[in-house]
């Protein structure tokens, strides 16, 4: 029997295809992106040495145990980091690996693939119910997967230990892993190169206040492309009154131009604003149901965000400071006004 499949996802995506052989040898072809991939070994191979896999790779493997370690072999079942100038597609062949279970430490666990494509959903963990939040790829940012492709690895977290078992046909006993919810709306940064990391807002059922879900595995290697957000510990004292959430998004590795993207589609009576170096844009009121903003062009920076009550218009005229300044060539000026009229 042969069994061709493909998948493909909008986006700097790994693609990845898999055909059977004579001798019961599966052979998965796997591309991937230039800079930093998330990799795995999705058969059982006779010399899995990385320099066999990975001939055009810059970089060792780099696995994790608490913390990136350099491997000179892949272990089917277990994830790696790894990084190309170019794209570059490398075959796997050997031995099928289906279905495949693997054991998971408290806490976060970098996971590898099996040679077919499986569904998030019918991924199983054993025991029920000790894998918190979702599965992360990375391509070019984190994002939460909906499939696991061969070829690719991803990141889950435990929080107890347990296993996560792989397979393409029928499924085995255990819960199966749910995918998140969907959230509120949603921040984002843009890099010159492509790069981007999303955050949700959520409004938790009965809470009065939105959050950012800042919830993301470990940061990748030194250069890549990447965003954290974290509670602000030294937040406004007016800010603390009126009941508002402040955080800090750390950018690192960025190429400018760099861009700050929101939608809060789904929380018109919130505002935000947005603190960077050297300059503040304040928004007093409600915010548009998405808008964007140049950010300065430093490649690691700190941006301060702040989800505030507004209302649909502010008592006052409000102008923002002027960005760049006046001796550019062309300069912005942003203005709120409490009713529509001539200006």
């Amino acid at each position: 029997n042969r069994d061709d499949f493909i998948r493909r996802d909008p986006g700097p995506q790994n693609d990845a295809s898999a055909t059977e052989a004579p001798g019961g040898i599966l052979n998965v072809m796997a591309v991937y992106r230039e800079k930093w991939n998330l990799v795995s070994l999705p058969v059982a191979v006779a010399d899995p040495a990385a320099a066999n896999l990975f001939p055009g790779a810059l970089t060792p493997l780099y696995g994790y145990e608490g913390g990136y370690i350099e491997e000179t072999t892949a272990v089917p079942g277990a994830g790696y980091w790894i990084k190309f100038a170019e794209p570059e597609t490398v075959i796997f062949g050997g031995q099928a690996i289906d279905p495949d279970t693997i054991v998971l430490d408290p806490g976060w666990n970098l996971v590898g693939s099996i040679g077919a494509p499986v569904a998030v959903e019918g991924l199983q963990q054993i025991p029920e119910s000790h894998i918190a939040g979702a599965l992360f790829e990375y391509n070019g940012g984190y994002r939460p997967a909906d499939t696991v492709r061969p070829g690719s690895a991803y990141w889950v977290r435990s929080t107890t230990g347990g296993s996560l078992v792989l397979a393409s046909g029928q499924s085995v006993p255990g819960a199966t892993l749910r995918p998140p919810h969907a959230p509120g709306g949603t921040i984002t940064v843009l890099d010159g190169s492509g790069e981007m990391q999303s955050f949700s807002f959520r409004l938790d059922p009965g809470a009065e206040v939105p959050r950012i879900d800042t919830d993301l595995p470990p940061p990748p290697p030194n250069g890549a492309f990447d965003v954290r957000v974290v509670p602000d510990p030294a937040g406004r004292s007016d800010d603390r009154r009126s009941g508002a959430q402040t955080y800090l998004m750390r950018i690192r590795s960025a190429r400018p131009p760099i861009s700050l993207a929101w939608d809060l589609d789904a929380m018109p009576r919130w505002g935000m604003e947005i603190c960077t170096a050297g300059r503040e844009e304040r928004t007093v009121g409600r915010l548009p149901e998405s808008g964007n903003e140049s950010l300065p062009p430093v490649s690691d920076q700190v941006v301060r965000i702040c989800l505030a009550p507004g209302t649909d218009h502010p008592a006052d005229p409000v102008f923002t400071d002027v960005y760049p300044n006046p001796f550019n060539p062309a300069t912005r000026i942003r203005f709120f006004l409490p009713r529509g009229g001539d200006v």
